[in-house]
């Protein structure tokens, strides 16, 4: 059986550029500054939880379980923040 990571090539080829032309130190380093304006910490721990514990095939199923679960409506876009 084939699986997938879901991850695209073109970030594993960024990623390997990177370690290439910086080295470790700057392939682990994480400058994502994300912002989340409509969720409590609470919230977002509550979401992160979710994601980390169940196979999450798309954001729409975050989408889903957002506004099930809080009555906040998220856009794809909104919901990379988590």
């Amino acid at each position: 059986m084939k699986t997938s990571i879901m991850v695209s090539k073109h970030i594993i080829s960024n990623s390997v550029e990177r370690y290439r032309l910086f080295g470790i130190a700057e392939f682990i380093e994480n400058r994502y500054k994300g912002h989340n304006y409509k969720i409590t910490g609470d919230q977002e721990k509550a979401v992160v939880e979710f994601v980390e514990n169940t196979l999450v095939t798309s954001t729409k199923v975050v989408i889903k379980w957002v506004k099930k679960h809080f009555g906040i409506a998220y856009t794809h876009k909104g919901c990379k923040s988590f």
